[in-house]
């Protein structure tokens, strides 16, 4: 039995604020690297001071997605919450030299799924998670795609795996991320995980299989983060937020 409280809004509401302090975070601690712990950041000075129209922007996509999480008023919440968040996003991405921060993949599933959820429930009030999830789905479906078409299948093996794992042979996990990349057997596990669950996301689009496919994200993002120090509770939170939605509807 879940609390009363726990909704597929209010577990998005937080996966738009977890990308809410994942923006902020950059624009207080600029040029920093895009899959950043914001834990490490803890007492260390800030680089930047935002300005006032920077903290108002914030404010406001803080009270809109309260204002859609918490049913007060979903709709003019989330367009509130929307639009600050792609203000904030402008700003930060400004930061970067290049847009460096939007080539190399500054990603926003939660607001994604908002917009699914607002513009569909605008037409069909019934189908505006089942958008959500369609989004959510098509953003890992691409990706996979996305690597199967400049690099072919053998994206995922194992000498490239444990590539990847070496070049983060470093921090809180790091010897366990260096015996990793000596073993054959597990980086070659570990790409065929990397590509299966991209691909696997399209049973989003099934919602009999969100409960659990969400489940699956949340442990994925789990271990993605032990074995490459991507921190990104942003898009486990959105997948539960699916899931959550979707086991609580008859």
């Amino acid at each position: 039995m879940m609390p009363s409280w726990l909704s597929g809004e209010a577990v998005l509401g937080v996966a738009l604020y977890a990308g809410l302090a994942n923006t902020w975070f950059h624009l207080l601690y600029h040029r920093s690297p895009l899959y950043l712990d914001p834990l490490s950041l803890v007492g260390r000075d800030p680089r930047a001071r935002p300005s006032a129209a920077q903290w108002g922007t914030l404010l406001v996509a803080l009270g809109g997605v309260f204002g859609f999480a918490a049913g007060l008023a979903p709709q003019t919440g989330a367009v509130a919450a929307l639009t600050a968040i792609y203000g904030l996003r402008r700003w930060e991405v400004a930061t970067y030299p290049g847009g460096m921060v939007a080539r190399l993949g500054k990603y926003a599933p939660a607001s994604a799924a908002l917009l699914a959820w607002l513009v569909a429930g605008a037409l069909n009030p019934a189908h505006a998670w089942d958008a959500a999830a369609g989004v959510f789905a098509a953003c890992y479906v691409l990706a996979g795609i996305a690597k199967v078409r400049e690099t072919g299948w053998g994206w995922g093996r194992a000498e490239n795996m444990s590539l990847l794992l070496a070049e983060r042979g470093f921090g809180r996990f790091g010897a366990l991320r260096l015996r990793l990349a000596t073993n054959r057997a597990a980086c070659a596990a570990i790409g065929a995980a990397g590509l299966g669950v991209e691909f696997a996301a399209a049973g989003f689009l099934w919602a009999p299989a969100r409960p659990g496919l969400a489940v699956g994200i949340v442990a994925f993002k789990a271990l993605t983060y032990v074995l490459y120090g991507y921190f990104e509770p942003e898009w486990a939170l959105t997948a539960a937020a699916i899931g959550v939605a979707a086991y609580l509807t008859p």
